[in-house]
């Protein structure tokens, strides 16, 4: 396997009762072949400062699960999209200030122009003219026949579906969407920024009534101008949003494990995406208070 650590130099304060240096932590870059899709794509794995401190050698982690890592910690542009998450710095801002507990964070990169819609939709979506076919339906076993056994065999990662979080934004959003329906059960946690629900006209919301097993925790942001100079699309991307929050409060969801934030102005890009990424980490991976 390719492997390559960046060290970063972000300089942050030590975390309290866990060993971690004043670092933003570490990645490393696998080159990762599909058995599944046929393909090879990096996995960008964030290790959280003191992973390899001796003193935590029997640490275990949660582990955030995050598609497009294209866009999750570097800034790239491509013609559709700019910036990235900085998820490495918000979380390793989060540890240090004892907001979440550590975590890894594994940003797992998109097949590339016209691959990404495929992989990402699991059902053909008339709008799109890269989703003439797609093969998203195969998304939930890449994730966990292939990726989620690969980094649960390098890392010291928890076990039990609590500690097994997915994101991702847009049409990412829906492939995790999807795969905690298809593979009810092993989803914890879903973080959906500025999801597509109107896909297949809104196919995704009639799969949610065959759920009985949902995620313990799920995050949804949005904005209200999605779309610039677009109105109606902008207001239907919100609008769906309430139609899912109201589908999850039928299903039993309330302010304990569903958090919705439909933020005024911003718009669908990794700039959104950054600045709630904070609310959205303490929210899934915050410290919980004990219970008397």
């Amino acid at each position: 396997m390719r492997r390559a650590a960046l060290n970063l130099l972000l300089l942050l304060a030590a975390v309290t009762g866990y060993a971690g240096t004043p670092t933003a932590g570490h990645i490393q870059n696998f080159g990762f072949n599909s058995r599944i899709f046929g393909n090879h794509r990096f996995i960008r794995i964030w290790l959280p400062p003191g992973y390899d401190d001796p003193k935590n050698a029997d640490y275990r982690y949660p582990v955030l699960y995050l598609h497009d890592g294209q866009f999750a910690y570097h800034a790239s542009a491509t013609k559709d999209m700019r910036g990235d998450w900085h998820a490495d710095e918000v979380a390793a801002k989060l540890i240090a200030d004892g907001k979440i507990d550590p975590i890894i964070i594994v940003a797992i990169d998109n097949g590339g122009k016209g691959e990404r819609t495929r992989e990402y939709l699991p059902v053909v979506d008339a709008y799109d003219s890269d989703a003439k076919t797609v093969v998203g339906d195969r998304m939930p076993n890449v994730m966990f026949e292939e990726i989620v056994p690969f980094i649960n065999s390098h890392f010291r990662t928890r076990t039990g579906t609590d500690n097994v979080a997915i994101g991702g934004s847009s049409f990412g959003a829906v492939a995790a969407l999807y795969c905690a329906i298809a593979k009810q059960g092993s989803v914890g946690k879903l973080l959906l920024e500025s999801p597509s629900l109107y896909v297949h006209d809104g196919w995704l919301f009639k799969q949610l009534e065959g759920v009985k097993a949902w995620p313990r925790k799920v995050y949804i942001g949005v904005g209200t101008n999605e779309v610039p100079n677009n109105a109606d699309y902008s207001r239907e991307a919100v609008d769906d949003v309430v139609k899912l929050e109201k589908a999850l409060k039928r299903a039993g969801f309330d302010k304990s494990n569903l958090k919705v934030s439909i933020q005024e102005g911003t718009t669908h890009n990794e700039d959104a995406w950054a600045g709630r990424l904070p609310a959205a980490l303490k929210f899934l991976f915050g410290k919980e208070k004990p219970k008397n």
